[in-house]
């Protein structure tokens, strides 16, 4: 049996995500303690804001060591827009910040110095897949998402890059190690494309079904 827990860390869009699930016909629970999260089988970290204000909250709380405990414990996890940047070893937003190590990397300042761009980052990009996962099924290739971001992340590793985005640069959209995944993207506000990414995720991954033509 699913149990689908939404990580209140005090800078999250949950109603908007909790939302989504409902979409999906999916129950979720808002879990603000570590307690609740031994019995989690998929976790969602949303998350809005500052790198440094968000992981003190959930540091204080102890999420932080919940969420770490239950991914080693095999829950699956994935965190979205700030809550993606949660899971690199560090941030440089105002100041060092150390993040919860789940994925070898850092969150620094998009650089856009070459390009006469906007920051934040704010609209729709293309999302192109170079990865095969099923967390794409039934999407085509390049998808369309909403992003609202002013850092990016580095991944150490490139093997935990599964998609990127171009916006003057090329930058990481979607990482993944093991049962841990990130979008940059907001998928509770890219319509049919990002219910579809949560809905895969929530699956089990028996099968490989990637389908890179248009979905119906």
């Amino acid at each position: 049996m699913k149990k689908i827990h939404l990580i209140d860390c005090g800078l999250g869009n949950l109603k908007s995500v909790s939302n989504a699930f409902e979409i999906l016909d999916c129950k979720t629970v808002i879990c603000s303690s570590p307690g609740q999260l031994k019995d989690s089988t998929h976790i969602i970290l949303p998350g809005v804001g500052s790198f440094n204000e968000g992981i003190i909250k959930l540091n204080e709380s102890g999420l932080s060591e919940g969420i770490v405990s239950a991914v080693k414990s095999g829950s699956k996890l994935l965190g979205i827009c700030l809550g993606m940047q949660f899971l690199f070893d560090k941030s440089y937003e105002f100041g060092e910040n150390e993040g919860l190590h789940l994925i070898p990397g850092k969150v620094q300042k998009m650089d856009l110095s070459e390009h006469k761009l906007r920051i934040p980052h704010i609209g729709w990009n293309d999302t192109f897949i170079i990865k095969d996962d099923p967390l794409f099924n039934g999407l085509r290739n390049p998808t369309c998402f909403y992003y609202i971001n002013s850092f990016s992340c580095i991944c150490d590793n490139s093997e935990n890059i599964l998609g990127e985005y171009e916006y003057g640069n090329k930058f990481v959209a979607i990482v993944r190690k093991d049962k841990v995944f990130g979008v940059q993207f907001h998928p509770e506000k890219s319509h049919k494309e990002g219910l579809k990414i949560l809905s895969n995720f929530i699956k089990d991954y028996a099968e490989k079904t990637f389908n890179t033509s248009p979905s119906s």
